[in-house]
């Protein structure tokens, strides 16, 4: 280290400020709670499938899957864990046996109480799913329903620390340069806090494509002396999480900022695919959020009615083709 400052090789530290640093601390903390609420989710998923058999169905594919069976009825479609009619009964009711033996009365009150709506819907729903589900013995489905009960307890305490770490950035925010990435269409809060996490110091890099390739965006390179050949894959360097939040940003931004959606629709029609589309988009959203970080000055719109109105056509085209992408493979996978 100190031959290379010696040489005038060495880069001076940059410290984080105090906002900043909370910052980054509570994204690394809000990610870590992420992936052990995926991990919970693994847990809880066939847990659920094993105890409560078929409350959760997704129709349009069991449709798909099962032409010749009459359609199930099941509690919830999609999304188990983040519907209160489930919640509910993973919270005060893990075991099915407890369901058939409440009156409807101790079930309606039991529902308005902690959701304050239940109807007579609901209720038929949660009757005619009990009424056909074929259930583990009782001497198995009790242990199996207080352990389905301790995992969505510690699910649901990890759900309130994200949104508690979420609610701590958003005062933060004000306070550092990323306070203009929210103006951004199609960005927010905690668009402007991960990217700010992801760079760290905005001071240390000179232009935008450093913080591209600070993330593993940049193209490996093959090859010695003045212009090395590029072999075209990601290094893949940088920190995932930052990445992935680039990426997301990209999209985001591509379906609500008409310069960005044509640089998306431009990547796509030249035979990119919606990935790599994506990732051109996400490169020039990199340049905008540097530059207004950098300068610290607002964002200014360079959306045109012309722009609006050329993203609006050509982003009904790309649907129209993405959808018939989707038919031709879905119909080549049935004739397989």
């Amino acid at each position: 280290m100190l031959d290379l400052m010696l040489r005038g090789l060495g880069q001076p530290a940059f410290l984080l400020s105090g906002s900043e640093l909370l910052i980054r601390q509570e994204v690394g903390f809000i990610r870590a709670q992420s992936r052990l609420l995926e991990h919970l989710e693994r847990q809880l998923r066939p847990q659920l499938d094993r105890l409560w058999p078929g409350a959760v169905v997704n129709l349009p594919q069991f449709r798909q899957g099962h032409q010749q069976l009459p359609l199930p009825t099941p509690i919830v479609r999609t999304r188990p864990l983040q519907r209160d009619r489930l919640r509910v009964l993973l919270r005060h009711c893990p075991n099915p046996y407890d369901l058939r033996a409440m009156s409807d009365e101790h079930l309606l009150a039991l529902y308005r109480q902690h959701v304050r709506r239940c109807g007579s819907q609901t209720l038929a729903i949660l009757r005619t799913w009990a009424d056909h589900a074929v259930l583990l013995p009782p001497e198995v489905a009790s242990p199996l329903a207080e352990q389905l009960q301790r995992l969505f307890q510690q699910y649901v305490a990890t759900e309130t620390l994200i949104e508690e770490g979420r609610g701590r950035l958003i005062p933060l925010l004000p306070h550092t340069t990323a306070r203009h990435l929210p103006a951004i269409p199609g960005l927010g809060d905690m668009d402007a806090a991960a990217y700010l996490a992801g760079v760290g110091a905005i001071q240390r890099f000179d232009r935008a494509a450093q913080v591209w390739a600070f993330a593993g965006y940049d193209p490996i390179s093959d090859g010695s002396g003045d212009r090395p050949e590029r072999v075209g894959h990601l290094s893949k360097h940088g920190d995932p999480a930052f990445r992935d939040a680039l990426y997301q940003m990209g999209y985001r931004v591509a379906q609500n900022y008409a310069p960005v959606s044509i640089t998306f629709l431009d990547a796509f029609e030249r035979g990119k695919c919606e990935v790599e589309a994506t990732i051109h988009a996400a490169h020039r959203v990199n340049r905008i959020c540097f530059h207004l970080m950098k300068m610290d000055e607002p964002f200014e719109s360079r959306a045109t009615a012309q722009l609006e109105g050329e993203r609006a056509r050509r982003w009904r085209q790309f649907k129209a083709e993405k959808e018939g992408c989707g038919k031709r493979r879905s119909r080549g996978k049935r004739r397989r």
